[in-house]
């Protein structure tokens, strides 16, 4: 049964691994704000002409804990209406089997209460984190990876979430091609390759799309680039179900149809285009919505909510370039360019 539904997850990605369009928000610390990952993952995706709008909230060693107490993360999880809600713990918060430590299970589960609660038709994914270079006290690097896993694994079981198996592309690339380094000099923070080999597999995992056909690269060897994208869609994208992805599928359409139903479709204009100091938005059936305005990267400069059906906001303090002008529940927007 597993087999038949990845065969059919790979033959409707392969028909629709073009111009898709997911709204993301990550809530981490510095293994994602470290080299800008969510907007690598806009760029990779962008490159194979997929489109991620991203927001994220990341601070300096923030768990699951701090971030379920957090104004702005219950805050961005309320307003975005997204696809998608990466959650990141610390990098020791998965590590152990808790009957030491707190256990980060009930605040794992208050964020994907949360998530749920202001996005119902959306997918908490959860960031596999790995094991320090060398392992941490007696611990050895694949004794901490694997309790790591294990512990990410088990909370994804129990809500039914899906996983970014970043840990496991690490291993496959520190097995397959060990002079790739992709460590900070602090081994544990991630270099730039690092960084890399975390946003290939972010890609697989949120457009269930084969990196193989992602041309961006950060500045990495070519070759590097390239056995980087290779690990991961030797273990994301190959394996898309030993991950929960694509497995809930069939409820996350059903709630995404039926909520597209209530929602007011009406026709709706931006213009001028292009624009320079001032932008109009104009509704032709329907009321007046909240609305989300991203850069051409992807990631969210603005949101507001229009209250008539013909609206003027500023855009004078913007800077010059193409930008994307959405209401919250869809994929897809409206482009115009600010000069």
């Amino acid at each position: 049964m597993k087999t038949t539904l990845l065969i059919l997850i790979l033959f409707i990605s392969g028909i629709f691994s073009f111009g898709q369009s997911r709204s993301v928000l990550f809530l981490g610390n510095s293994y994602t704000y470290v080299n800008d990952l969510p907007r690598m993952v806009s760029d990779l995706a962008t490159s194979a002409e997929d489109t991620m709008f991203y927001d994220s909230h990341t601070e300096g060693g923030a768990t699951f804990y701090s971030h379920s107490i957090n104004t702005i993360s219950k805050n961005k999880i309320k307003t975005g209406h997204w696809d998608m809600v990466v959650l990141q713990g610390q990098s020791l918060e998965m590590f152990g089997d808790f009957s030491s430590i707190a256990n980060p299970f009930p605040y794992a589960i208050v964020l994907d209460s949360l998530i749920h609660e202001s996005n119902p038709c959306a997918e908490t994914m959860f960031y596999r984190t790995w094991g320090r270079k060398n392992g941490i006290s007696s611990y050895s690097y694949l004794v901490m990876d694997s309790m790591i896993h294990v512990n990410y694994m088990r909370v994804a079981d129990t809500l039914d979430a899906i996983v970014s198996p970043v840990g496991e592309v690490w291993k496959y690339i520190r097995q397959h091609y060990p002079t790739i380094e992709l460590y900070d000099p602090d081994e544990s923070h991630p270099s730039l390759a690092g960084t890399y080999a975390t946003a290939c597999c972010f890609y697989s995992a949120i457009f269930r799309g084969n990196p193989m056909f992602c041309t961006y690269n950060p500045g990495l060897d070519p070759a590097m680039a390239m056995n980087i994208r290779t690990a991961a869609r030797e273990v994301v994208y190959e394996r898309l179900l030993d991950w929960h992805i694509g497995e809930y599928d069939v409820a996350i359409n059903q709630c995404r149809d039926t909520g597209s139903e209530s929602q007011e479709n009406g026709i709706w204009f931006v213009y001028p285009v292009p624009a320079t100091t001032s932008l109009t938005i104009e509704f032709e059936n329907g009321h007046p919505s909240p609305m989300q305005l991203y850069n051409s990267l992807g990631a969210l400069v603005r949101q507001f909510e229009t209250t008539e059906a013909r609206q003027m906001i500023n855009i004078a303090d913007l800077p010059e370039g193409l930008y994307f002008l959405k209401r919250t529940w869809e994929s897809d927007g409206k482009k115009f360019i600010k000069q």
